[in-house]
């Protein structure tokens, strides 16, 4: 429940209108006030409405108590009138605890000369050791690999490790990124919590590169489950 005190031209279909909340659902929480005659300074009971999965190319955030629209903007590095563009049925001037924002992504570029790749990430995420970037939406890792298997034995090394990363029924799709083949690696249910979500994408160099005198022919990226198919679908190869 969440709370509303009555002001001035208040009306219950106005409020289940400024809630998003039916009439019926507010009248039901109020066992104990008549619905006609609204008093000023009045607290109604306001429902909280069924959770809306948040679309593709955004990210759920609950309201908590002190939450303002301006602070999860500043919060998420993400321009306000976007925010608020992404929630029309949020009221931005009375934010509920408990409800859930939609936070769109904003994308920054990561590039690194090392690693001879590109893609996207959230801007929101910040840089905490070298090629680790971490943020209040997830994170990714990034590294190369030296094998001579092929990428299908590789990618499978890869998901079914003794210490079951991705849980004991990890998925592996075959992917082509750039023109050159990889493999997604998805977590299974059962995936330890500790692995904070993590799937894997790997793919194979165009050529191999060389760091520290050592030939590497894969890339590999460790990264939240949920972004793990935005920084696929931007990942780029370069000299």
């Amino acid at each position: 429940m969440n709370y509303h005190v009555v002001k001035p031209g208040d009306t219950i279909y106005k409020l289940a209108q400024m809630y998003n909340v039916s009439v019926e659902a507010i009248i039901e929480a109020n066992p104990g006030i008549n619905p006609n005659m609204l008093t000023i300074g009045q607290m109604i009971c306001i429902p909280l409405g069924p959770k809306e999965e948040c679309p593709p190319g955004t990210s759920s955030y609950t309201i908590r108590k002190g939450d303002t629209l301006y602070l999860i903007a500043k919060k998420y590095d993400i321009p306000l009138n976007l925010l608020i563009k992404s929630n029309p049925n949020v009221n931005p001037n009375n934010l509920i605890v408990g409800e859930v924002l939609c936070i769109p992504i904003h994308w920054s570029s990561y590039k690194s000369k090392l690693y001879r790749i590109s893609f996207k990430y959230p801007s929101s995420w910040e840089k905490v050791a070298e090629d680790y970037y971490e943020g209040p939406t997830g994170y990714f890792i990034v590294s190369a690999i030296n094998s001579d298997l092929p990428l299908g034995k590789l990618c499978e090394e890869e998901a079914y490790q003794n210490l079951k990363p991705y849980g004991s029924e990890p998925s592996i799709m075959n992917v082509k990124v750039d023109n050159q083949e990889g493999c997604l690696i998805m977590p299974s249910k059962d995936q330890t919590k500790e692995m904070d979500n993590q799937a894997a994408l790997i793919v194979k160099y165009p050529k191999p590169i060389m760091i520290n005198g050592i030939e590497y022919n894969y890339v590999i990226i460790w990264a939240e489950k949920n972004h793990i198919q935005g920084i696929k679908n931007t990942l780029h190869f370069v000299e």
